[in-house]
């Protein structure tokens, strides 16, 4: 059992019970859904034959913690009588007051138990603690009588509670214009405790807008709500804030409480006024009476939260014949309104009129202006009048539909009071606009028909323009002369006598040599026409060459250097221009084509500077056709341009001949490239010379040489300096090593054939490589020799090595060469081990017996291996598997190795306790190689088999434990334990001592057993097996063995030695005397009268004995010593009163908390005085 706890929030010993807290599945604040019976102390019982009491270890106090919201099993409470008076005495548990009751609840377990349950939730800010008093009875302490013990409920706090706000402003006025402050401070009360009780304050979904403007922070415990940002009323005028209170809860659910806040922003004067009603366009008629309404203007103050009052004025475009009312914004006419008025031109007037707020303390007043349109409708009191009586204008011919005439002089193009206006006799050359009009209007007169503006054919046009109303019933009308003068324009080109001029010339004409005259007319007048012809421009191949004379039109050869040349071109064009307007004017041009006579003056000219051609070896055929060819400049057909050709150097041995007429070139033999000269390179030429002449008088040539190019044929093939190649080379020779080179030699005189290159053509197998170039045989990159790591095991390669000569395609020739490459042995490989199999060795084998055998391979042709082990990279392992560390236990030297064979052997005694699994890591060396450290190693597991040398020892030496006598049979009383270092640790337990006290044992509880003690025989759990009586044995003092099972069967021993406490079982007991006693009435008191005196044979307290006396049955005559037993007068006798007296005598043990015996009778006679 747990010693009872101190509780830290009182200074009293108190037992402080375990409490447990359920989270909720349905009711707020974490309650259960109905009650739950959590762990709580088993209270033990503690002694017999006393009154009830709670079994709390002498605690002063229970407390209990317990979260507020629940509803559990406090704890388990039960009392102090023993099992055999159950049946007969029955607990009752209960709480003393209103509040207890309301609280708590008991439910029996049984006679001496109860668990005590809350009976309803708690509140922790109602009460955080109950300080209750519990009672117990066993209804005979009579009515009324109770055991009392205190107990102190303590309510822990959980966060159920949301914060709630004081009273706060809910609705705050703030003016558009304000500077960033506080605005408000709100305050949330939370009644849960620490963080639970600890607000926070934030706003809630609030927009980015919002968010900017206002803030709230967390001071001092209370939500401070700044204006942050600028306000405008006009943008948004009301802003609705919701602040969040949070507790600080860091688990579980937060609370949250919520405070609407709404902000009314305040107008101030900053908008200025806005006209609403503005009409854009009024008509009104000229005869319109003064003070005549003509339209009306709104405007109100742009604050929208502000109406201060709006004055309006006429600011601009009066002109003194409007005016507007001051507060009502009507215009009235104010002035005799006249269309026809030169000032009021077209009627139109604008005007600006400004609305202005009367606001105090605002300077200036904030104001706004617009306009309005006003057109003067005319009215018919005029008839048309033309500013001019006769027009007079000119035009250019061809003038484009709708260009104006431009009037001459004075006259203006306008028209008085008309509505509308039009030509008369013009015949549809013309037309006016506009064709309608109001009052006063200019006129423009347009060209209508372009085509008839010829002044080749008519010069002037004369009519009349007409300006009429539309009245039906006689209009009124006025009309103006119009004389249009048509003006001459070049518009027309010079034009050439004939469409082309052709004219011939020599190629070898003289200076000044004329060669045609250019004639062109115009059909205009003056300057415009044939007069102001001038011949302006010659362009063409030759015009820089050409003479021009701008006023005949007179062409002619400039000087001698003209470069005329037939041959070159056989015909020049050249383009003449003409301008009129003395060469101002339009354009025109004509061709002017040149025809150049032929003179005999040029020589053959061959077509390239030179020629060139190859011919192969042995062949009568170039490899193209060779063919020179030149041509004569002169005149195709004539003697002069025909050509003859023939070859007059280089041709020594006349291998070539030549086509007289058509310049091809042909071989008349063979060629043999090897017999030419000694040229070196890889081509032999011929350089001939050719010329071609012409058949004129006197006839000219000209030569060009012939490059005759012969090219090698691939006619040798490659031959090798040697018919066979062989060498030797060790098999850890460096990749890229050379080892053999291989030679051969080509026929052919060109380099390209000549060039020879070598080629492996198999057996390789990817370890040798050649150079192309050199036929160097070298060791590939990455290969391995070693024949022992080829698959399959190769001590020689045969190569096939092809050498290729320089000839390309079918026309490469090659030839082969076998070489043979012997691998010499070396020794530089380490030696293999063959895995190790793992062995087992018994750890009774004697020093030098055989445990397993190890070997290894090496791959080279003669190894010398030696074997060791490196005990420095061994390592042992125990049963438990645990490393075993060389200074506990040291494990060198425990198996020896021969190094010759491998054969591994115990080398000192083994011990399977100390090291159960060794991994050996051996070592093979091979001493014969060329480089030392060519090793290796492996591990091998060997493992020690148990011998059962070794007995069981217990843990401890001897076993010391106490037992109540009358404990319940099948109590435990102690455990022993053995062990056993071998791994046959299967042990068994048996007890050796008094037969009467460990009597017969049988295997298990159930088998009946003489003995007062039972042990098992596997677990060692040594219990009570029959009824202890300490009155007959103080002590029980046995042996107990354990045997494993090992063959043959070792065995360990320890003495157990178990104390009998004693109990309170037995009975005072008076011992016999006499029991009738006679005293004299006159004795004094304090005198003894009788003895009476009782033993138990129980010890110590449960030994002690209390004597009491029946105070009903001595009358208050007599009292006895409570520890002698001696009975003495208490008060004086009077025999005469009463003359006997039988006293009911009581012995108690233990008497505090014991029981009575039963009652035992004295009987007291009274005898008279002595003195009598």
């Amino acid at each position: 059992m747990a010693s009872p706890l101190l509780s830290p929030q009182v200074a009293r010993p108190v037992v402080v019970l375990p409490w447990y807290y359920a989270e909720s599945t349905g009711d707020e604040g974490g309650a259960s859904s109905g009650p739950l019976l959590i762990p709580a102390y088993l209270l033990q019982v503690m002694k017999a034959n006393s009154p009830p009491k709670f079994a709390l270890e002498g605690a002063s106090e229970i407390v209990v913690k317990v979260r507020e919201r629940g509803r559990i099993a406090l704890a388990s409470f039960c009392t102090d009588y023993v099992a055999k008076m159950l049946t007969e005495i029955v607990s009752l548990f209960g709480v003393v007051g209103p509040v207890g009751q309301e609280i708590l609840r008991f439910e029996r377990l049984g006679a001496t138990e109860a668990n005590v349950y809350l009976n309803k939730e708690l509140d922790r800010e109602m009460a955080d603690s109950y300080s209750l008093v519990l009672t117990l009875t066993d209804g005979r302490l009579g009515d009324g009588q109770f055991i009392r013990h205190s107990m102190l409920i303590i309510v822990e706090d959980v966060n159920d509670n949301e914060p709630v706000f004081k009273s706060f402003r809910s609705t705050i006025n703030v003016r558009e214009d304000s500077p960033p402050k506080i605005l408000e401070t709100v305050e949330a009360i939370d009644s849960d405790a620490g963080p639970f009780g600890q607000v926070l304050y934030q706003l809630g979904n609030v927009d980015k807008d919002t968010s900017k403007i206002f803030s709230v922070q967390t001071t001092q415990g209370k939500g401070v709500i700044s204006l942050i940002g600028s306000l405008d009323y006009e943008r948004k005028s009301l802003y609705q804030l919701r602040v969040l209170a949070i507790d600080r809860a860091n688990t579980g659910r937060r609370n949250t409480a919520t405070a609407a806040i709404v902000i009314k922003v305040e107008d101030v004067e900053d908008q200025p006024p806005v006209f609403i009603s503005v009409p854009s366009v009024t008509r009104i008629p000229e005869d319109l009476p003064i003070n005549s309404a003509v339209l009306s203007v709104k405007a109100i103050d742009g604050d929208r939260g502000v109406n201060n009052a709006i004055t309006y004025r006429i600011s601009k475009g009066s002109r003194g014949l409007f005016s507007i009312d001051r507060t009502s914004g009507l215009v009235i006419v104010s002035g005799k309104l006249d269309r026809e008025n030169t000032d009021n031109r077209n009627g139109a007037f604008i005007l600006e009129i400004e609305a202005q707020e009367i606001a105090l303390g605002v300077y200036p007043s904030p104001s706004v202006t617009t306009e309005v349109t006003i057109i003067v409708t005319d009215v018919n009191d005029e008839t048309p009048t033309f500013l001019s009586r006769q027009y007079i204008a000119e035009i250019n011919e061809n003038a484009e539909v709708n260009v104006p005439v431009n009037l001459l002089g004075s006259s203006t193009a306008e028209v008085i009071d008309h509505d509308q206006i039009f030509l008369e006799g013009d015949d549809s050359v013309f037309d006016v606009t506009p064709s309608e009009g109001v009052n006063e209007a200019s006129f423009l007169i347009r060209v209508k028909n372009s085509v008839a503006l010829d002044y080749e054919r008519i010069q002037e046009f004369n009519f009349r323009i007409v300006a009429q109303e539309t009245v039906p019933i006689l209009p009124k009308s006025s009309t103006a002369d119009v004389t249009v003068y048509i003006r001459d324009v070049n518009d027309n080109f010079p034009e050439f006598s004939e469409d082309v001029y052709r004219v011939s010339v020599p190629e070898n004409a003289e200076a000044g040599t004329i060669l045609t005259t250019i004639r062109a007319h115009d059909k205009d007048s003056g300057d415009f026409g044939t007069k102001g012809i001038r011949y302006t421009d010659i362009r063409g191949q030759i015009a820089d060459k050409l003479h021009l004379d701008p006023v005949s039109g007179v062409i002619s050869i400039k000087g001698a250097d003209h470069g005329m040349d037939r041959e070159t071109t056989s015909q020049y064009f050249v383009t003449v221009e003409a301008r009129d307007s003395n060469g101002l004017g339009n354009r025109n041009t004509v061709q002017l084509v040149i025809s150049v006579d032929d003179v005999n003056d040029n020589t053959p000219r061959f077509l390239q500077q030179k020629y060139e051609a190859r011919l192969n070896e042995n062949e009568d055929n170039f490899l193209t056709p060779l063919i020179v060819q030149a041509q004569d400049d002169d005149l195709r057909g004539s003697s002069n341009s025909q050509v003859r050709y023939q070859i007059v150097e280089g041709d020594i041995n006349k291998n070539f001949t030549i086509n007289q007429m058509t310049g091809e070139i042909r071989p008349r033999t063979v060629v043999d490239f090897e017999k030419m000269s000694n040229e070196k390179g890889d081509i032999r030429t011929f350089r001939l010379k050719v010329r071609a002449y012409d058949l004129g008088t006197p006839s000219l040539y000209s030569d060009v040489p012939v490059i005759i190019y012969v090219q090698d044929v691939n006619d040798f093939p490659p031959i090798f300096m040697q018919p066979y190649y062989s060498k030797s080379i060790p098999e850890d020779i460096e990749p890229g090593t050379s080892v053999v080179q291989v030679k051969a030699l080509d026929g052919d005189h060109s380099s390209s054939n000549s060039q020879v290159v070598y080629r492996i053509q198999s057996g390789a197998q990817d370890k040798f490589v050649i150079d192309a170039n050199t036929g160097v045989i070298s060791v590939a990159r990455g290969a391995n020799l070693d024949p022992d790591r080829t698959i399959p095991k190769s001590n020689f390669y045969l190569l096939d090595v092809v050498a290729l000569d320089g000839g390309i395609g079918i026309e490469q020739q090659q030839n082969r060469v076998p070489v043979n490459i012997s691998i010499m042995d070396v020794n530089n490989k380490a030696p293999k081990f063959v895995d190790p199999t793992p062995a087992t060795i018994s750890e009774s084998a004697p020093v030098g017996t055989v445990v397993t055998k190890v070997s290894a391979t090496d791959a080279d042709e003669r190894p010398v291996l030696r074997f060791s082990v490196d005990y420095r990279s061994s390592e042992g392992r125990t049963e438990e598997g645990a490393l075993v560390s060389p200074t506990e236990y040291d494990y060198s030297n425990i198996f020896s190795i021969n190094a010759v064979d491998g054969t591994i052997s115990v080398g000192k005694a083994l011990d399977r306790e100390k090291l159960e699994v060794m991994r050996l890591v051996i070592k093979v060396e091979d001493l014969a190689a060329a480089t030392k450290g060519q090793t290796s190693t492996a591990t091998l597991t060997i493992k020690i088999e148990d011998v059962n040398d070794n007995r069981p020892r217990f843990q401890r030496r001897y076993y010391r434990q106490a037992v109540t006598e009358n404990t319940k049979p099948g109590s435990p009383i102690v455990t022993v334990v053995a062990e056993d270092a071998d791994r046959n640790r299967s042990l068994t337990y048996s007890l050796q001592g008094n037969s009467d006290i460990i009597g017969l044992v049988g295997m298990d509880k159930k088998s009946e057993s003489t003995g007062l003690l039972w042990l098992h025989p596997v677990t060692g759990e040594v219990s009570v097996s029959n009824k202890i009586d300490r009155e007959m044995f103080s002590w029980l003092n046995v042996t107990v063995i354990a045997t494993d099972n090992g063959i043959p069967p070792l065995s360990g021993a320890a003495d157990i030695f178990i104390q009998v406490l004693d109990e309170n079982d037995n009975n005072p007991v008076f011992i016999s005397s006499a029991s009738d006693f006679s005293v004299a009435e006159d004795v004094s008191i304090g005198t003894e009268v009788a003895l009476v005196q009782a033993t138990d044979a129980d010890v110590g307290e449960y030994g002690k004995i209390t004597y009491l006396l029946d105070t009903s049955s001595t009358q208050g005559r007599f009292r006895i010593n409570k520890e002698t037993g001696s009975i003495t007068v208490a008060s004086p006798l009077d025999r005469e009163e009463k003359d006997s007296y039988t006293l009911v005598v009581q012995a108690w043990d233990n008497y505090d908390y014991g029981f009575s015996t039963g009652e035992k009778q004295k009987s007291i006679q009274t005898n008279n005085s002595s003195s009598h």
